[in-house]
């Protein structure tokens, strides 16, 4: 054991502040990898138990992280639950029920198109991992916002004049930009 009142860590502070339920806090403290890079030679016991307490810091940190993004949603900010939401998933990647979520929330904010590659990075996660398919809430989900991505870019060709820009300008007529 260490002394706390002598020296310090940032990874039980880390834990402090989320057992006193300062999730911000704890979350701004999580800076990375628990001791990453750093390995004892012939010392396999000390490697097991830092591999053990890197992965658990890191999904600490990822459930903190979708506590924020959750509570966010919860007050309506939607932009912050899909900025919390893809730090958890970049920290614990590939729950399926936090992507499907963040799915929703990118999409509320007119991010389909990161709403629609993240649905992408499950399925073929799954079906290397576990030869299987996103479940059908999240495959409707994923139609759903292809369906309205599509909308979306068919709509504004479909009243814009095609070329009237190019015409406004001698510049572009010459094929010069």
């Amino acid at each position: 054991g260490l002394d706390r009142n002598v020296l310090g860590t940032d990874s039980l502070d880390f834990r402090d502040a989320l057992g006193s339920g300062e999730v911000e806090g704890a979350l701004d403290l999580y800076r990375g990898s628990f001791l990453d890079g750093f390995f004892v030679d012939r010392l396999h016991e000390f490697d097991e138990w830092a591999e053990r307490t890197r992965l658990d810091l890191q999904m600490q940190a990822a459930d903190a992280a979708w506590t924020l993004a959750r509570r966010a949603a919860n007050q309506g900010d939607v932009l912050g639950a899909a900025f919390r939401g893809k730090r958890s998933l970049a920290l614990a990647p590939f729950g399926e029920s936090r992507v499907s979520q963040l799915m929703q929330f990118l999409d509320q904010v007119g991010d389909r198109t990161g709403a629609l590659r993240l649905y992408r990075g499950l399925e073929d996660w799954l079906r290397r991992e576990f030869q299987a398919r996103p479940s059908p809430e999240t495959q409707q989900l994923h139609q759903t916002i292809l369906d309205r991505e599509g909308a979306a870019v068919a709509a504004p060709l479909g009243t814009r004049r095609l070329g009237a820009d190019r015409r406004a300008s001698p510049d572009r007529r010459s094929g010069q930009d």
